[in-house]
């Protein structure tokens, strides 16, 4: 039986490896009756992307048409999307065209989107047969057994699908508590190429921020792999001529043990040297010891997630940092030699123009403190579905959104489609544009900074901005 994997196109992280799709072609490759293939949408959309304003607004397209003609060289029985809520548009019209040419066999979505909204997934893309509701690495093979064995779908756990054109949601899956047992992610894709390699040392996120969605697939027990594990997997990667890997886990910093474990099983392998990390942290769990770990394990960046300089808004979004504690933990990590990515959003509910002022005046003092070692990025506010957010912004608009027709600009990077703040929306606009340019302002000593400091990676980056 022929699967076909799908990244759908977004015009986003088009340079970063896929682990969702690696780690599911990994798990259906154990299976001897399956032949798997993948399909990047991301990497094949590289050459329209200067068209991308007209192409997000065609459903079919020549980059629509020429993905599904890619899908059918292969001759599969089951096809396969990996979505988040921005690709939610281009799953649709690609499934459209799949349908519409006549393809009678599965098709099926995993991921985030389909996780939090399996039913209206399910309801507005007719051309679907079933999404996978959370992890994916033993529900999906199981559907693709009972399909390939012409089962019925109805006792696997973690899944809604189309019975005789009524959805049907079945019992949840319980999560994959030893993460060692599952593959390595699946990396050797040929045909595309990736500079940006990334992987997970633990799933889950105990802490309860009322913006993010990771709790709705990971939950907020956290699951960690071992060292020797993680360590098998950056090897992996190191082989294949890679210097720079991402650490994508929630907050890498949470426990100093599996930190440690982590760092230990490198050095064993002669790897705490040759491979720069870059690490997701947060304020509270970063001390003196921790650092000096970092700095062994040869990590590169640590971003931290800040998202606002006030008080009242940290207790209101469940962020629930101290603030006075932002600078010094930013300024010992700078003095460690270690730079640094905050993050703050703009536009959290019921957020004023005081509230954006106390952001405004912890960016300026972040800038005067630790300007060359960190970078602020500035994030608009997007209500993703399965948070705290989303509740609030459809209970004050309605569906202000339709994903499978306006998904494309669903991205917190870009401009704000809803308002859900205490402000007028041209005062809100003007905060946004005020932090921005200060933002912008503030970032120019460290981009003076790492291009004097790390010629390579910026040689890297100008080869790839000029050659995508």
């Amino acid at each position: 039986m022929e699967i076909v994997l799908v990244r759908p196109t977004t015009f986003i992280n088009m340079k970063e490896y896929p682990l969702n799709i690696g780690y599911i072609y990994a798990s259906l490759k154990q299976e001897n009756s399956f032949e798997v293939s993948f399909i990047d949408g991301e990497q094949i959309g590289l050459k329209y992307i200067k068209d991308r304003d007209i192409i997000v607004k065609t459903p079919r397209h020549i980059l629509w048409k020429s993905i599904v003609n890619r899908i059918f060289e292969l001759n599969p029985d089951i096809i396969a999307f990996s979505c988040y809520s921005v690709s939610m548009t281009t799953t649709k019209y690609i499934t459209d065209i799949i349908r519409s040419e006549g393809f009678k066999g599965q098709i099926w979505a995993g991921g985030i989107h389909p996780t939090t909204c399996p039913s209206e997934t399910l309801g507005n893309i007719e051309g679907l047969n079933g999404v996978v509701i959370g992890e994916g690495e033993k529900t999906f093979p199981e559907v693709c057994r009972a399909i390939y064995n012409n089962a019925s779908l109805s006792d696997i756990k973690g899944i809604a699908y189309k019975d005789n054109g009524t959805v049907k949601i079945n019992e949840n899956r319980q999560l994959i508590e030893d993460l060692d047992t599952l593959p390595m992610p699946f990396r050797d894709f040929s045909e595309y190429s990736y500079s940006n390699h990334i992987i997970l040392s633990s799933r889950g996120c105990p802490f309860g921020c009322d913006f993010c969605d990771s709790k709705s697939i990971w939950g907020r027990r956290v699951r960690f792999r071992s060292g020797e594990h993680v360590t098998r997997e950056i090897e992996e990667i190191a082989q294949k001529g890679q210097k720079f890997i991402g650490i994508r886990d929630d907050t890498f910093t949470l426990r100093k043990k599996h930190v440690e474990d982590i760092y230990r099983s490198l050095k064993n392998k002669n790897l705490d040297k040759r491979i720069k990390l870059n690490v997701g942290s947060r304020i509270d769990t970063m001390d003196n010891e921790m650092l000096v770990l970092l700095k062994k394990m040869n990590v590169n960046f640590v971003t931290f997630g800040v998202e606002t300089g006030s008080a009242t808004m940290q207790k209101k979004i469940k962020k629930n940092l101290d603030i006075s504690t932002v600078v010094p933990t930013i300024k010992k990590t700078s003095d460690a030699g270690i730079r640094s990515v905050t993050f703050f959003m703009v536009g959290h509910p019921g957020e004023t123009e005081n509230d954006i002022n106390d952001t405004y005046l912890l960016i300026k003092e972040l800038s005067k403190y630790c300007g060359k070692r960190n970078f602020i990025s500035i994030n608009i506010v997007f209500p993703y579905p399965g948070t705290g957010y989303w509740n609030y912004a459809t209970l004050k608009y309605g569906k202000f959104i339709d994903f499978y027709k306006k998904s494309f600009n669903y991205y917190h990077q870009s401009k704000p489609l809803v308002n859900i703040t205490n402000m007028e929306n041209d005062v809100f606009n003007n905060q946004i544009t005020r932090i921005i340019r200060l933002a912008n302002s503030c970032n120019i000593k460290y981009k003076i900074y790492t291009a004097i400091s790390n010629p390579t990676l910026t040689a890297r980056k100008i080869k790839e901005r000029f050659l995508s």
